[in-house]
């Protein structure tokens, strides 16, 4: 057996499965064909559904692999997971060694359904599947060793998934840190929260939180309030929204911010080099010239373009890997959309700009007011830094398309909201209708509300079904005084000199269109004219590509979006990466704070001169999905009291609309307690044995 490769590449295609179907996702012959796309890079997996494997692959070693992970993410407080996995463990190992007892593969089987029986959460109580799938495809393997053969080393890698943790776009431990908040640990809770997110609290404000629509307690109608409890953290452990400073374990020292390399973070999970020791006179006589790799690495500059979610997120992971990243930022203030386009009665601008500071104190450099194409251009940013990255925000509103829009009164929401953000004077009339139905929409209404616009109506041209905002941002509005004209397209704005009225035509809906919702088609009703002094259009936004266009090796894809490779965000150019409202248009916050990143991780892999492929930890997470782990939950036995949904306290509607003070307020210490221990802890491990790539 020496000559077996562990990680052989040959025969993917004809990789063995055993994978129940007693889970959610995929059968197991379309999972079977799912993952030899994977291949090379996927040579063998256990996980909660049961194993796959190519033939020559180490099955010991994985299954040790495979116990290792599940000890080290066991709280230990179940004996089943703490003693019995250690058991199973214990017998891989003697098999490895080739000290095999009778009867020891008999009592792994009885021991994986045992301790799948008796454990409290997903970490042990998946454990039956793979164990079984591990004796049935490792059986050759088994004997070899049991004969004293051996084989050569195979890396694995772990990930482990969740089916809110699979659902989010930044794959945040949810489990993990409604755990130790429910262990009262909120610092704790955040610094988890914080390995994928380094914005908790303004994503405990703005996220529509996916995750909690595939929470394994959504079968009871009662899921978690997984954002409210991390929005409770972060305001804890950062001091959000108090006169205190932040405490705890993201409290940096004098020394600390001065030298970010002091407490760097390798991304890829490589061990950092040492800098060199060097006497003050040594270091002055070279000037740099002899400073070695590792230190230059360490202190080598990126660039960052907008300092939105995503260029956020990007320089504060670059910043903990040990790189100097330099922000470009048109704006005077931080957090780009976050700051000019969601209002202040949804995220405190107080808030922001904690969290900005935070990021700040890693050793990110933010320049205001220098946008890149003005102050500077776009190829002196290359020349000057190694790698760039690109995530500018959708700034640029798009226009109704009608005649009359350039009326005076005639605006579109993006600029109004931002005029409003940074204190300017805005002109609204008595009259405001507001064309649209997102969450732009929503906050254009609601803020005309609290300018004192007495008639605010958002004029949709579906039904209130269809509208793409949150239901409770709609339901809010509403409240708040704002009315809704369903079924209603623009025709025309009309009026003299300015605004007077809003010509639209009456809308029935037809066949479904490509994202599914019924297509508004014009109904034989003749049109109607909406009296109006303003029509605000919210209709979509996209970035202003002006500054980059003709850059050499920047492409556009066939929607005007800047084209890169969706799994590195790097682009025909080598070392400039993108991502984040430039490539998608407008998205969720959390989905530009992962891509940003993202794209952290792979600027690190080209800057220390590897290969810019795929890193593991996101092919992991995409395996997990291939295998159906957004979907994995577990049946809910029936008549049990799951508990009742913690809610988040709301001012009532008439003080909301006459204040931009914030309007729900964060969980109290009891609520937050209570809805974090009713998490059942879904986990669902995965280890995989990695080939070549």
């Amino acid at each position: 057996m020496d000559t077996q490769q562990g990680n052989t590449t040959e025969g993917v295609n004809r990789m063995a499965l055993s994978l129940s179907e007693r889970w959610s996702g995929p059968a197991a012959d379309t999972a079977g064909n799912l993952l030899a796309t994977q291949a090379p890079a996927v040579c063998g997996l256990l996980c909660w559904r049961g194993a796959a494997g190519v033939p020559g692959l180490c099955w010991v070693q994985l299954g040790l692999a495979y116990l290792d992970f599940v000890q080290q993410e066991s709280c230990g407080r179940c004996t089943p997971c703490r003693t019995g996995t250690h058991h199973m463990r214990d017998i891989l190992a003697r098999l490895r060694d080739g000290d095999v007892c009778p009867g020891d593969l008999d009592l792994l089987r009885t021991l994986a359904e045992n301790v799948e029986e008796s454990a409290w959460c997903g970490v042990a109580n998946t454990i039956r599947d793979p164990m079984l799938g591990l004796l049935e495809l490792g059986a050759e393997d088994f004997a070899r060793h049991a004969r004293g053969e051996t084989c050569p080393p195979i890396t694995t890698v772990a990930w482990m998934a969740a089916p809110c943790r699979s659902t989010c776009p930044a794959g945040i431990d949810c489990p993990t840190y409604l755990f130790q908040a429910g262990e009262y640990m909120p610092h704790l809770a955040t610094a988890t929260v914080r390995r994928d997110n380094p914005l908790p609290g303004i994503i405990g404000r703005t996220c529509p939180h996916p995750c909690e629509t595939n929470c394994t307690l959504i079968q009871a109608d009662v899921p978690i309030a997984i954002n409210a409890v991390k929005r409770w953290a972060a305001d804890h452990a950062e001091g959000l929204g108090r006169d205190v400073a932040p405490t705890g374990g993201w409290e940096l020292t004098e020394a600390d911010t001065a030298d970010p390399a002091r407490h760097a973070v390798n991304l890829t999970g490589r061990a950092p080099a040492a800098p060199p020791l060097t006497t003050p006179s040594a270091a002055s006589t070279t000037a740099g010239s002899s400073t070695s790799a590792a230190t230059a690495r360490l202190r080598q500059r990126v660039a960052v373009i907008g300092a939105g979610p995503a260029g956020l997120s990007a320089a504060y992971y670059l910043a903990r890997a040990g790189f100097a990243p330099v922000i470009y930022e048109d704006l005077p203030v931080p957090g780009g959309m976050l700051y000019v386009g969601i209002p202040e009665y949804r995220l405190p601008k107080a808030i922001l700009r904690q969290e900005v500071a935070l990021i700040e104190r890693e050793g990110v450099e933010i320049r205001y007011e220098t946008r890149v194409g003005r102050e500077t251009d776009f190829a002196e940013v290359l020349d000057e830094y190694p790698a760039v990255f690109v995530g500018i925000g959708a700034h640029a509103g798009r226009g109704l398309g009608v005649p009359g829009e350039e009326l005076r009164g005639s605006m579109d929401a993006i600029d109004f909201l931002r005029r409003v953000a940074l204190g300017e004077t805005v002109e609204v009339g008595e009259r405001v209708l507001v064309v649209g139905g997102g969450n732009s929409a929503m906050d254009a209404a609601r803020t005309c509300i609290r300018l004192g616009v007495r008639d605010v109506t958002v004029v949709y041209r579906r039904e209130r079904g269809q509208m793409p905002a949150n239901p409770w941002e709609i339901a809010e509005a509403e409240e708040e005084g704002v009315h809704f004209h369903f079924l209603a397209a623009p025709v025309r704005v009309e009026g003299t000199a300015c605004v007077s009225q809003l010509v639209c035509q009456p809308m029935e809906l037809g066949a479904p269109d490509d994202s599914g919702r019924l297509r508004p088609v014009p109904s034989a009703c003749d049109p109607v004219a909406l009296p109006a002094d303003n029509v605000i259009s919210a209709v979509g936004q996209r970035p202003d590509f002006t500054p980059f266009l003709g850059a050499p090796g920047l492409a556009f894809n066939r929607w005007d979006y800047l084209e890169c490779n969706e799994h590195t965000l790097m682009t025909d150019r080598p070392g400039v990466f993108v991502g984040g409202d430039a490539v998608s248009g407008g998205g969720l916050v959390i989905e530009a704070i992962a891509a940003g990143k993202r794209a952290a991780v792979h600027i690190e892999r080209f800057l220390s001169g590897q290969l810019v492929v795929e890193d593991t930890g996101y092919l992991l997470r995409r395996v997990a999905t291939l295998l159906g782990a957004r979907d994995s939950r577990h049946p809910l036995p029936p008549n049990t009291d799951w508990g009742r949904r913690s809610v988040s306290a709301i001012m009532p509607p008439a003080a909301r609309a006459a204040s931009f003070a914030e309007a729900e307020q964060t969980l109290t210490d009891q609520q937050a307690h209570t809805e974090a221990k009713r998490c059942l802890r879904c986990h669902r491990p995965l280890v995989v044995a990695l080939g070549g790539r």
